[in-house]
């Protein structure tokens, strides 16, 4: 039929420790904030740089769950459960 979107997504939540951590952008859950975006991110993606490009602090391998509003989400803050993001919607006339 015409006009019908796939629906074979994977739309099931999954444990966070199987969530992509190469900086895609996903649906998250936690109990006490219910279901936002985040992404997982590297702490040298926010470190300031001296003039010559050098890192004005060492963040030996930090990495974490980052979401744009409120920063890394650690220990309590760390997202339960994870699924990806549905597909954007297609634009009017595309086609």
């Amino acid at each position: 039929m015409t006009g019908e979107r796939d629906t074979t997504m994977q739309t099931e939540w999954q444990p966070i420790s199987t969530a992509p951590k190469d900086g895609t952008e996903f649906n998250a859950y936690r109990p006490d904030q219910g279901v936002f975006t985040c992404r997982h991110a590297h702490a040298e993606e926010f470190v300031a740089k001296d003039m010559n490009g050098d890192p004005v602090e060492e963040y030996p391998d930090f990495e974490c769950w980052w979401h744009d509003r409120w920063g890394w989400l650690e220990g309590d803050e760390t997202p339960t459960h994870w699924t990806p993001l549905p597909p954007a919607p297609e634009r009017e006339g595309a086609g």
